[in-house]
């Protein structure tokens, strides 16, 4: 709201909530595709390990973040061009179908029959657990957010100089979680092999 050009092409101006748009467009397009893309991996058997697709995700998702940084270098005014939500979405999708039904699947084959439910309420609750830490105690940290940061601020009456400061801020810390991503997911992907190992051969 405060940083995006949202001008969809010349045709109209998005509002900052119907950016939320893109993420649900990425799943239903990409879901099917990557459905394909499983099935056909496996017969040419080069389909990733499990532990190895959540690595894959987490870089994903890091690169995600790093693409405010070109964001950034294109601004105008110290609005950011539409293309860098466009952009964000699409990799933090991408990741989240390297992560999310994966692990579904894997609660379910790896869960004793008599616990699968109690399991799978675990793993949504690992999502309620680090939402709440994000917003909670790393926000506040970094200033973009948490208690007492609530305030409406209406973009139109930035002056330029506050506009770069909000961009400045944004772009500093999604950069900060785009290397941390990137990292985590590099670490999982090289013990994926050993994690695999755990999992006694449930693809």
């Amino acid at each position: 709201n405060r940083n995006v050009d949202r001008n969809l092409f010349g045709l109209f101006e998005m509002t900052a909530g119907q950016t939320q748009f893109f993420n649900p467009f990425f799943i239903l397009t990409m879901g099917s595709l990557f459905t394909l893309m499983w099935v056909k991996l496996d017969k040419i058997k080069m389909n990733p390990n499990i532990p190895a697709k959540f690595g894959l995700g987490i870089i994903l998702v890091g690169i995600g973040f790093y693409v405010t940084t070109f964001g950034k270098a294109a601004h105008v005014d110290y609005l950011v061009p539409l293309w860098t939500v466009i952009a964000l979405y699409f990799f933090h999708t991408v990741g989240e179908l390297f992560l999310s039904p994966i692990g579904l699947s894997m609660v379910t084959k790896l869960a004793p029959s008599n616990m699968t439910g109690t399991l799978m309420g675990a793993w949504f609750l690992s999502f309620a657990g680090a939402n709440y830490v994000a917003a909670s105690i790393l926000a506040p940290l970094t200033g973009t957010g948490g208690e007492g940061s609530g305030e409406k601020i209406d973009p139109t009456t930035l002056t330029l100089a506050e506009r770069s400061q909000f961009l400045d801020q944004y772009v500093d810390t999604f950069t900060q979680f785009a290397w941390i991503g990137i990292g985590v997911g590099i670490v999982v992907f090289l013990l994926s092999p050993f994690l695999n190992k755990l999992m006694h051969g449930i693809k």
